[in-house]
């Protein structure tokens, strides 16, 4: 199709070439020596001249007939080898009464389906801090009564220590089975001067505080190391101080530590200056400085109050 067509157009372009009048022809000039017939020839040029004009303008639209009928073939044909589709109907579409029209801002949502998503995603905000609230609501709660366990705990043990340091009073004896072998200030061949009471008693037997009161020398050495050994020193809290010496070094206790009556010191031992298993036990006023021997009291009262 295209071919035929540029064929044709190819043909039109030679007539019309053909038919132009060329720029470098000449119009006749009569010769000098026929001077007396120039007006006849001009005429009978002029009249040439049209003829020619006359039938180049017909065989020009001859030709262009031609070319047009060839066309209108070529047409024919090719719409025959071409068919025009049908043209396709356009659907209509028919807006029902339950889906609005778009407005102007036809590619968005409508304002309600908007606003729904923002809605719940407030919704979930709101739950969100609500429930963080009630955590942390809940955290300072349980902190809260730990706080308050732990200072009720405290104020127990603050007042069991003060129930020990108040108790200077003996409620038990220092050992469950004993015999008393020497009285304060007796005379024998131990010393010239005994400075407290010895307990005989079998080795190894536990020995508790009588009184309440704060561990201040626990193991050897100190001011009455030379002769006790490994000994206790408890301070109560009227200011007294009691002595236990010969003991086992392996303590149960130590200083700074704060014991109540029955509270186990430790055990009977052989250490320091000792003729046998007992337990020497002394006791001195406020302001002496345990190991100053001869500033000791009579311990006996003050154990017999234990009953």
């Amino acid at each position: 199709m295209e071919t035929r067509e540029n064929v044709l157009l190819g043909c039109a372009r030679m007539v019309r070439e053909k038919l132009r009048p060329r720029r470098d022809e000449t119009p006749d000039v009569p010769p000098e020596d026929d001077l007396s017939t120039a007006p006849r020839r001009a005429i009978s040029a002029d009249t040439e001249s049209e003829s020619r004009a006359w039938l180049k303008n017909l065989a020009a639209a001859g030709v262009i007939g031609v070319l047009g009928l060839a066309m209108a073939g070529a047409v024919a044909t090719s719409g025959a080898a071409n068919p025009t589709p049908e043209t396709v109907p356009t659907a209509l579409v028919s807006i029902s009464d339950e889906v609005s029209e778009p407005d102007a801002f036809s590619g968005r949502e409508d304002r309600g389906a908007r606003n729904a998503p923002r809605g719940l995603l407030e919704d979930r905000a709101a739950e969100q801090q609500r429930r963080q609230a009630e955590t942390k609501k809940s955290g300072i709660a349980a902190a809260q009564q730990d706080r308050a366990k732990a200072l009720d705990q405290s104020q127990k043990q603050t007042e069991e220590n003060e129930k020990r340091l108040e108790s200077d009073t003996p409620s038990v004896w220092p050992l469950t089975s004993y015999t008393i072998r020497g009285a304060w200030h007796e005379y024998g061949p131990w010393a010239r001067w005994h400075t407290g009471v010895d307990l005989s008693t079998s080795l190894g037997s536990p020995i508790v505080a009588p009184a309440g009161g704060v561990i201040e020398h626990a193991g050897p050495g100190g001011g009455a190391g030379s002769w006790a050994g490994c000994y206790v020193v408890i301070r109560h809290n009227d200011g007294k101080a009691s002595l236990y010496a010969h003991m086992n070094c392996a303590m149960n206790v130590t200083v700074g530590q704060a014991v109540s009556p029955g509270t186990q010191l430790g055990h009977v031992g052989l250490t320091g200056r000792t003729f046998g298993p007992h337990l020497h036990l002394e006791l001195y006023p406020p302001g002496v400085a345990p190991g100053d021997i001869y500033s000791t009291i009579n311990p006996l009262p003050w154990l017999q109050q234990a009953g």
